[in-house]
């Protein structure tokens, strides 16, 4: 049912998906964020999390700067029941360019140069079995290896 889920919710989306690196802007369970049509994907050590806002509204308020009433939101957190840390995280298909992040006046909070991927593999999240997150034509996919 999950997998339905997954493949149905970004069916319609096609712009490619990277997964952008956390150097401190995000909180420190985040390893990578991915931006999708309506929401993100945010890749931790222990499993993944999506959040899927209303896209109308959100865009709404980023043209008129006033603050509507409310934003439609919701979180699905899926764990990787009994795993363990990652014995290491590899990155594959660089993109091009990096982000910055300069929000807030925190200055720990800011980053600079951050790379995206295509494609990541957390090793060892069950003994001998890695999970790999990864673009695909516009979609994204997942395994375990």
């Amino acid at each position: 049912m999950f997998l339905l889920f997954l493949q149905c919710s970004f069916f319609y989306s096609k712009a490619q998906i990277s997964f952008i690196e956390n150097k401190g802007q995000w909180h420190e369970d985040v390893l990578f964020k991915a931006n999708m049509h309506g929401g993100n994907l945010f890749l931790e050590e222990n499993g993944f999390t999506y959040l899927f806002y209303e896209n109308e509204a959100l865009h709404e308020f980023h043209e008129s700067k006033q603050m509507p009433d409310s934003i439609k939101m919701h979180s699905l957190k899926v764990r990787f029941k009994d795993g363990q840390v990652p014995t290491a995280v590899e990155k594959y298909d660089e993109g091009q360019g990096v982000y910055n992040y300069f929000i807030g006046n925190k200055k720990s909070k800011w980053a600079s140069g951050c790379k995206s991927y295509s494609r990541i593999i957390l090793k060892n999240v069950y003994p001998n079995v890695d999970f790999e997150f990864y673009e695909n034509g516009g979609n994204l996919k997942y395994n375990f290896i």
